[in-house]
């Protein structure tokens, strides 16, 4: 709604990744009154979530964890990070203290073709996103790490301080994990 200059949700920033959960079931189990603003969840834990109430297993590659524990204000180990992708080619990896923010640049769409094929190798050929492949995909020079403790509105970007090289790597190799186990699609066409 304006923050940082920008409209619409496609956007780094915690106004426009960040959304309320609102969870009720008292006849499950799920604590009243409670909000948790400690533990980092995404939209992939809701099918995990609804699997465990209803009692069967989890799809295969399912990235998503069981909020169940968190519902119930039973102690659980949980994620150290989050993963967001914005528009295709942005990736957003949030930890309890830091936020990181990379993009890999957009190809050119052709003339009459259905799907944007999304990233360009270093040599500026258009590809596909394929399963432990990013070395070969060309980056947006511009990154943001911003640290959520001491600045939540993100306003100071720390990408080039060198206070923090070691943060950007710790991230950086969050997102490697991450995108290492992603599975990419094989139909790209639409009819």
């Amino acid at each position: 709604l304006g923050r940082h200059g920008r409209v619409s949700k496609w956007h780094p920033y915690d106004e426009s990744v960040k959304v309320p959960f609102v969870v009720y079931g008292p006849k499950f189990g799920i604590q009243r009154n409670v909000i948790d603003t400690e533990h980092l969840v995404s939209g992939v834990d809701i099918m995990s979530t609804v699997c465990d109430y209803a009692g069967i297993p989890t799809p295969p590659n399912s990235r998503g964890l069981s909020l169940r524990p968190l519902l119930e204000g039973k102690p659980v180990e949980w994620r150290k990070s989050v993963f967001v992708e914005l528009k295709e080619v942005g990736r957003v990896i949030r930890s309890d203290r830091y936020k990181y923010v990379m993009s890999y640049e957009r190809a050119p769409k052709k003339k009459g073709q259905a799907v944007n094929e999304n990233y360009l190798t270093p040599d500026g050929n258009a590809t596909r996103f394929l399963q432990g492949d990013t070395q070969r995909l060309k980056r947006v020079e511009q990154a943001m790490l911003f640290d959520m403790k001491n600045d939540p509105w993100e306003t100071r970007n720390l990408i080039d301080d060198p206070k923090f090289k070691s943060v950007v790597a710790e991230h950086e190799a969050m997102l490697a994990d991450f995108e290492s186990a992603l599975i990419p699609g094989t139909e790209f066409t639409r009819t």
